[in-house]
């Protein structure tokens, strides 16, 4: 048997969202299980995850700020259609189309746009009002399949895929699934995308990969595929509270106070924009918006505290 190591060190030009969880440079741990499903990868996250805690703080239990949190395993699987049904109080079956649902979470005060497609609300509403709550450790579970077009649909279940995301206090560390090995499928998965693409203003979706269907259609063999975060797991099991500790060259250009006058100007020109802007709305405006080497440097909870200040 010959085994390749390979480290890369993944760097994002442009992020969504730049906060104490994101950073433009991060390692992440890539991983392809031959013979195997996401049910097996679960499985072998949650025993990694532990025995690192056991091995290097002696125990399972993990203090993370005024939090205890257990990675014993085994970790607790939710479907994601129960998770929003529990937090949120909607069922996405009921509103199949993206004009509905978008009227939904914006009774439920969830930030949408005209340009998103119904899996990017699905989405926005995992992370405005299901990943807070995850906070032992969770793998949230079956995904639609119109989020995931590179996984095996579950037998019986063809609106969902095997596709599940683990969460520690409230914070993705993991993405995986049973990889689709079907390249018709596959192909028509990819063709989907292209029309959902030109549909929705050029939004974040998976393009058609030649290379990548002649590959699998000279066969692929069942899979289990794992994206894991490197540096939110060494968060966690550090007890620091921003990722910017554990990344090895932060960029520290920035000076404190330089810091916080940038913030408080974009604070300023939200208020001038949209005078009735609440803080919570300026809070998401500027998690997204502030500049990387700024964001990177502020925490969530000192983010929040400056603009109630200037509120």
């Amino acid at each position: 048997r010959h085994q390749i190591f390979l480290s890369l060190k993944v760097i994002v030009e442009e992020l969504f969202i730049v906060s104490d969880r994101h950073n433009p440079e991060f390692t992440t741990l890539e991983s392809y299980q031959a013979y195997s499903d996401y049910n097996e990868v679960m499985e072998m996250v949650e025993t990694m995850v532990s025995t690192l805690a056991t091995d290097l703080l002696g125990d399972t239990k993990i203090e993370i700020g005024s939090t205890t949190v257990d990675l014993k395993p085994p970790w607790k699987r939710l479907s994601l259609r129960q998770a929003i049904i529990t937090y949120a109080g909607l069922d996405i079956e009921e509103y199949p189309e993206a004009q509905s649902l978008a009227a939904q979470m914006r009774e439920r005060n969830v930030a949408v746009t005209q340009e998103d497609s119904w899996g990017r609300l699905v989405d926005k509403l995992l992370g405005d009002k299901v990943e807070p709550n995850l906070v032992q450790p969770t793998f949230l579970i079956d995904y639609p399949v119109e989020m995931t077009p590179l996984a095996k649909r579950i037998p019986g279940n063809p609106r969902y895929v095997e596709r599940f995301e683990g969460f520690i206090n409230g914070m993705e560390v993991c993405n995986a699934y049973s990889e689709l090995n079907d390249p018709i499928e596959q192909r028509l998965r990819f063709e989907e995308q292209e029309e959902l693409r030109k549909g929705h203003g050029g939004e974040n979706f998976d393009r058609l990969d030649e290379e990548f269907l002649t590959a699998v259609e000279y066969g692929m063999p069942p899979t289990g595929g794992l994206g894991m975060g490197i540096d939110r797991l060494m968060m966690m099991l550090s007890g620091q509270s921003t990722i910017r500790e554990v990344v090895l060259f932060p960029h520290l250009s920035w000076s404190q106070e330089d810091i916080f006058r940038e913030v408080d100007r974009r604070v300023q020109e939200v208020r001038e924009s949209a005078p009735d802007a609440t803080a919570e709305h300026i809070y998401k405006l500027l998690d997204s918006e502030l500049p990387n080497e700024v964001r990177t440097r502020v925490a969530d909870g000192e983010l929040r505290s400056r603009i109630e200040q200037r509120s």
